[in-house]
């Protein structure tokens, strides 16, 4: 029995010690998927507010924001919100991996921080 338990530890061991590499664009890609879900979960109720102050004609923030809680709880800020998340996840994705791409592929070349910046940005929202 001690046998078994020491092969079992050996073999884990051995696959604690293998490293799978995972490409930096995969990685930066799926940094920006998850940012890019997580930046659009997280506003969504204000965005909720946002547009119930203009349908309903209202200046009070809280008077809106308390209606939504009193009449269909916290859920209620979140109505519709897989849509939105859905579709800016990918881009913000896509945008942070073309963006950190290009920045290294501007490594080689001699000018300011500043200016390969700019540049990986205009192609970053190129993409």
């Amino acid at each position: 029995r001690k046998y078994l338990f020491k092969m079992g530890f050996d073999k884990y061991e051995e696959t604690k010690r293998t490293e799978i590499r995972i490409p930096k664009f995969i990685k930066d890609l799926t940094a920006g998927v998850i940012s890019g879900a997580l930046g659009n979960f997280v506003g969504y109720p204000l965005d909720t507010i946002r547009i119930r102050m203009q349908l309903y004609n209202s200046k009070s923030i809280i008077r809106i924001f308390k209606g939504i809680l009193t009449n269909e709880g916290v859920l209620g800020l979140y109505k519709g919100v897989i849509s939105p998340v859905v579709g800016r996840a990918p881009i913000c994705g896509i945008t942070l991996a073309a963006n950190d791409f290009c920045l290294h592929r501007l490594k080689q070349y001699r000018m300011s921080e500043d200016l390969k910046g700019i540049i990986a940005g205009v192609f970053a929202g190129a993409c």
